[in-house]
């Protein structure tokens, strides 16, 4: 009896010191992703954005341009792309009449079949002063959403 309770406290002391080892292992793993991330996010505010509001891209953002309407407000289009970006406290009616970068990047992250994800940020004097969301494939219009919201998942 007493040789089998030596032998569990054995076997549990041996599972406490490798899950110990593991969670060294992986504080040391995690740690240095997330250093490198804080790099990358200097060099990239627009991913840094978007990693804030916990969205993931695909590869290269696609770059045009948009053309501002004067007031910016003008259109339906542009009045929902600045109400979606003051929600996380951008705002580019400032820039109206000018014709500023617009990249378009693939969010890959948690989307359901159907639904296209894509995150748009305009760009002014080297600076986001706009950002949004459309959803292709979904059933609601006009798809034009904050990156603070997940518009794909159903409540």
């Amino acid at each position: 009896m007493k040789a089998n309770l030596r032998l569990i406290a054995r076997m549990l002391l041996i599972v406490a010191l490798l899950s110990s080892v593991l969670a060294c292992q992986n504080a040391g793993q995690s740690s240095g992703i997330q250093s490198g991330d804080r790099a990358e996010d200097e060099k990239n505010p627009e991913l840094s954005l978007l990693r804030k509001y916990g969205w993931t891209v695909e590869g290269e953002p696609k770059e045009t341009t948009m053309e501002l309407p004067n007031p910016v407000d003008k259109l339906l289009a542009t009045r929902l792309y600045v109400l979606a970006s003051k929600r996380i406290g951008l705002d580019f009616s400032n820039q109206a009449g000018k014709t500023l970068p617009l990249r378009t990047y693939k969010v890959i992250n948690e989307v359901e079949r159907g639904h296209d994800i894509r995150a748009h940020l305009l760009v002014a004097d080297k600076k986001i002063v706009g950002a949004w969301l459309s959803v292709e494939g979904s059933e609601s219009a006009p798809n034009i959403y904050a990156l603070n919201v997940n518009p794909h998942k159903r409540n």
